[in-house]
């Protein structure tokens, strides 16, 4: 009776706002989290399904037709993966060495060119992962200045976050890593067939 004069809330709600709160919050730390995982997975995802290729076996397989006079098929052969940027910028290189330009500079230049840049090619959708680290570290942030204990599990989607980005970041480095081997395992290459020549 003292609680409806005075206006006070019956004791027996405040625990059930408390949960109802918590609960808010976790969703919005999940929905964060969840982001920040789906960001760094597109990213990986694109990676292995458009950029991804086995660069010794194709840079074998290359070398052999190159070497047996056969350049129509190794420029029918890169063609064949267009969406991989190291076979794009082979058979741009090789197309160019077709037109007797041997220069390691001009053919660098060919290769580059024909990606539109290296880094540009190679860090397509590259900010993704880095804006799911960014959202997996200002969820945790968040979440501990909320009250959240580092062993709660609404920590745990976090760390996926995290790791799922990072992952994504580290693929990214690599590919642009194995295209550039590529370039120059290439260039190396033709150069030494011109001297044949």
């Amino acid at each position: 009776m003292l609680d409806k004069q005075v206006g006070i809330e019956p004791f027996a709600s405040r625990p059930e706002r408390a949960i109802s709160t918590s609960m808010t919050h976790q969703n919005v730390f999940y929905g964060i989290f969840g982001i920040g995982i789906l960001l760094g997975a597109i990213r990986i995802g694109f990676i292995m399904f458009r950029l991804k290729i086995n660069e010794v076996v194709f840079v074998n397989a290359i070398q052999k037709l190159v070497g047996a006079n056969n350049l129509e098929r190794a420029v029918k052969l890169c063609r064949a993966a267009p969406s991989a940027i190291s076979a794009r910028g082979t058979a741009a290189m090789l197309v160019a060495f077709q037109n007797k330009v041997t220069d390691s500079v001009a053919l660098r230049e060919e290769f580059d060119r024909s990606l539109g840049g290296l880094n540009k090619a190679a860090g397509k959708l590259g900010i993704l992962p880095w804006l799911g680290l960014a959202l997996a570290l200002v969820g945790a942030a968040w979440a501990h200045l909320q009250g959240y204990d580092f062993m709660h599990p609404v920590y745990r989607p976090g760390v996926v976050a995290l790791v799922v980005s990072t992952i994504g970041i580290q693929m990214g480095a690599k590919i642009k890593n194995k295209t550039a081997w590529t370039r120059d395992e290439m260039i190396r290459f033709l150069q030494e067939q011109s001297l044949k020549t």
